[in-house]
This record gives structure tokens, sequence and C-alpha cells, in this order.
């Protein structure tokens, strides 16, 4: 484990273990929106529900980062997440590990249903709808920790998966903190907070850059790392990681580009859009307003173009450079903003 990553997991925090923006009604209109000039490929059904790293589709099939799967998910379980050779699924009452070779599965049983999960190096991390925390040893067959840390109200529907650091399970709890359990020494578990709020105040996004975490609530983004800590508050829908850059998209319709030390690199405002689906890859950055325009600018924010890809009936979604839309995929990479 690195010194840095050491130092966030035993300073500024305390120890968990024993304790307990409106919309303003206005719309995006651009003024000039191109129309696509790509044609779309298309696939069956529609989006059900969405994690952070992946969606489900009514027919059972789900979308990660290599398209959509050809295992099925039985009815009634939804997709979390996944490796090379394992999916995580979930139900309201268990979790499931799937082998993607075979299709052999193993049921974890859960006090509640699962929020998000990792897999990693036969341990996976997850959280429960009732705000607790767990690891669960596939070697051993066995729940290394499963703790509550306090109750938590509403939700945001996005919310981040745990990652692991070397040694450490970087947990994204529903109450705006992070657990941080080192997986050698199960009871020194401790606690970052980033905001106090109890009301759709989860931890929507949880990333690194480098020996760097990189995490957001609803209301705040924050940077810990060898740098040191920093923060940036505002309403924000969402964050894209491109390379040693961070991209916040706001409530408001503003698109901040950031360093590591969250210093503000570059901005645009785009006013009345509500993004419900962005990305960064390449030199691009991609952000989907609910009534379907879809904007792209250059990685500086400097140059960008507005297309009009259609009214929604169903959830989007967007997976690196490919977007989900009413049985559309759309390849972004063939999209220009100039």
């Amino acid at each position: 484990m690195s010194k840095v990553l050491y130092k966030l997991a035993t300073l500024c925090m305390v120890g968990v273990f024993g304790l307990s923006g409106c919309d303003s009604g206005k719309s995006f209109e651009p003024k000039d929106a191109f129309e696509l000039n790509i044609k779309p490929t298309t696939y069956q059904g529609e989006i059900i529900s969405q994690s952070r790293y992946g969606a489900t589709l009514e027919d059972g099939h789900f979308i990660d980062k290599d398209g959509i799967s050809k295992i099925v998910l039985p009815k009634g379980f939804i997709y979390l997440n996944s490796t090379s050779s394992k999916v995580l699924c979930s139900n309201s009452q268990s979790l499931r590990v799937i082998d993607k070779k075979s299709q052999k599965y193993r049921d974890i049983n859960t006090s509640q249903s699962v929020v998000s999960a990792t897999l990693h190096n036969n341990l996976i991390a997850y959280i429960l709808s009732n705000n607790s925390f767990g690891l669960y040893s596939l070697k051993s067959s066995k729940k290394l920790v499963e703790q509550q840390t306090s109750s938590s109200f509403a939700i945001n529907t996005k919310a981040a998966s745990p990652i692991f650091v070397d040694n450490l399970a970087v947990m994204p709890m529903l109450d705006g903190k992070l657990v941080i359990v080192d997986i050698n020494d199960i009871e020194s578990a401790n606690v970052v907070y980033i905001s106090s709020s109890r009301v759709f105040n989860n931890v929507i996004f949880l990333s690194r850059i480098g020996d760097t975490l990189i995490s957001a609530t609803p209301t705040k983004l924050i940077s810990l790392g060898e740098a040191g800590e920093f923060d940036y508050s505002t309403n924000l829908v969402d964050i894209a990681i491109n390379g040693r850059y961070i991209y916040l998209f706001a409530k408001d319709g503003e698109i901040i580009k950031f360093d590591i030390k969250l210093q503000k690199v570059a901005s645009k405002r785009f006013d009345y859009a509500r993004y419900s689906a962005v990305s960064s890859f390449g030199d691009k950055v991609v952000a989907f307003d609910k009534n379907g325009a879809l904007i792209v600018l250059d990685s500086s924010l400097s140059k960008f173009r507005i297309y009009d890809i259609g009214e929604v009936d169903s959830p989007v979604y967007i997976s690196g450079d490919k977007l989900y839309k009413d049985g559309e995929i759309i390849d972004l990479s063939k999209i220009s903003y100039k």
C-alpha cells in the first residue's frame, strides 16, 4: 500500500465500527442543432435499471463496457458490475456471482437489496440499501464483515461502486461518506466525510487518478491524495474522468474541467441543460440532455457541437464511446465537435 493511501486511511478520519436543487422547469433549447450524419446500430429491449458500470435490459441482457451481453440474467435480477470472468447481479434477497464461461453461479444471501458491488481477487465489496457495507470472500465462501454505519433516507439513483486500492477497500456509502477498510485488518475501518446531508446525499462517484481518490455526492466533489485534500461544492449531476483531468457536470448546465487539485482549468455553460448521461474519452467530452440534445465538446471545452437525436422514450445509458437510446447504439467516437 502506498504511503499516500495509508495516510488517507488513517488520518483526518474517525473510526466507523460502533458508530451508528430544485428544477427551474425550463428546458434546454439549442438554436442550432445538427442532425447525426452516422447510422446507429440497433439492440432489442428497454433499459430498466442502471448501475455505475452498466445497465439491465428488460429481456435480461445487460450493457457493460464490452457492449450487449450474451449472458441473460434471471428474471428479477439486475446487473451491478463485472470482471473479465465474472458477472455480479442481484435481486431483492441475494447477490449472485455468475461465471461468464460456464454460466455456473453462486448466490450470497444479503440482509437487504444490493445497491452496488465490486469483485477483486476473490473479494466482493458491496453496499446494501440500508447503508451497510460488506466484504465477502469467494475463496472461503463467507462474509468477512457486514456493518451498518448509519441510517439513510432518500438516495440519488446514481450510486458509486466500491473500489480496491492496494489492500484497501473503499466503500461509497449512502449518507455522504467513504468507509475505508483494510482487508488485512477488518476491524480497522475508518471513514472520510464528504458531505453531511442525510437526504439525497449518497456517494454518486468514486474513482482514482494514480494515488488520488476522486469522489462526489450530489453537492460536493473531493480529491484526496499526495497533493493534499481539496473539495468543490455545487449541485452536480455526475463526474467523468479522462486521463488526469476531472469533468464535473452541474445541475445548472455548467461543465467544469478540473486538475487533481480541483483547480478550474476550463468551463462551459449550457443554460437549462439537464444531463442524464455523460462521458469523456480521447479528446471528447459528451453530455446528453434528457430532452434529446447531445452535446459534444473537445477536451478543452472550447469547441462544441450540439446534435438533435430525437425524443427520449426510455432511459439512456453511455458506456465509454457508445450511447444506448431507445433501441439504438450511437458510436460517439464518430461524432465531431467541429
